[in-house]
């Protein structure tokens, strides 16, 4: 018998790819989001992870196996602004799905970001010290620590820069600068920062390699290429053959952002790649094969 695996945050860009994959792949899957049931989705539990005693409920009800927490509060200026929701929803939740995980002797793989660390000398591997710079990455942080220290049975999954076409969710950054320069709009992308970006499909599939093994401690399942937001920019320009020229640099202070971003972040997943037997996509081929869905989409 297949395990059962309940996966929070089912209507977010990550979830709406890995619960209909895990579910292709022979698994069970229950899905919980905060929003009510209007797609008919099967198998759905409306679960609002500010509710302590839902949370509870929930996982006593369906009783899963697996529990792949997906669903968070990534807003970083909204996180520095709004500090009680952003620690109820990144940090509580997660440590009340730990004690539920540890009790029921469930496995328990919680999302993270490479923003728990500081952003000096990144990309970072799994064995690099966190020290965040922003709120955000405190409360990411925090459920780490619970996750880790509350159950061997535990995986932290860090990812960075997520990205793939979905209808539906909020627009990522591809699907944003596509919609201006499509506009013919022009658009000031910061030069300064520095990431890895990861595919859906790329963190979908790592996340299912992971549940087949189940190892525990940490992982990082991210994008191989190393590049600036600008240059990133001007590759999805490329690709999509759209006037790089609308693009300008510019540094992060302009922004004049509410919270502190980590300047060089990204995430090196050798450790990870070499344990799951995994290997991410390239950039260029992740970004046709988003195109390539947008165009199935429209054609549908």
């Amino acid at each position: 018998m297949s395990d059962r695996v309940l996966v929070t945050g089912c209507m977010g860009r990550l979830g709406r790819k890995l619960v209909p994959f895990l579910r292709n792949n022979g698994y069970e899957v229950i899905g919980t989001d905060r929003f009510p049931n209007v797609r008919s989705v099967p198998d759905y539990f409306q679960l609002e992870l500010t509710e302590d005693e839902e949370i509870f409920r929930c996982l006593e009800y369906y009783s899963p196996d697996v529990i792949i927490n997906t669903a968070a509060m990534t807003n970083v200026d909204l996180c520095e602004n709004e500090r009680d929701m952003a620690y109820q929803i990144n940090t509580t939740a997660p440590r009340i799905i730990n004690e539920y995980a540890f009790r029921k002797g469930a496995y328990f793989i919680q999302l993270s970001t490479d923003y728990v660390f500081d952003g000096t000398k990144g990309p970072y591997s799994e064995f690099d010290e966190p020290k965040p710079v922003n709120f955000y990455g405190v409360t990411k942080l925090e459920a780490e620590k619970y996750v880790l220290a509350g159950n061997h049975k535990n995986a932290i999954v860090r990812t960075c820069v997520l990205f793939g076409y979905e209808q539906g969710v909020v627009l990522d950054f591809v699907g944003w600068l596509v919609n201006k320069l499509r506009c013919n709009e022009r658009v000031k992308i910061v030069m300064d920062q520095f990431s890895t970006p990861t595919s859906t499909d790329d963190l979908t599939y790592g996340i299912f390699c992971l549940l087949k093994k189940k190892e525990i401690g940490i992982f990082h399942i991210s994008g191989i290429d190393y590049l600036s937001r600008y240059e990133f920019a001007c590759l999805i320009s490329e690709i999509a053959n759209l006037n790089v020229n609308l693009i300008e640099k510019i540094d992060t202070v302009s922004l004049k952002q509410t919270a502190r971003r980590p300047l060089k972040g990204g995430l090196l997943s050798d450790y990870t790649r070499q344990v799951l037997q995994f290997q991410p996509k390239s950039l260029v081929v992740n970004l046709k094969n988003y195109f390539l869905q947008e165009k199935i989409n429209i054609e549908q």
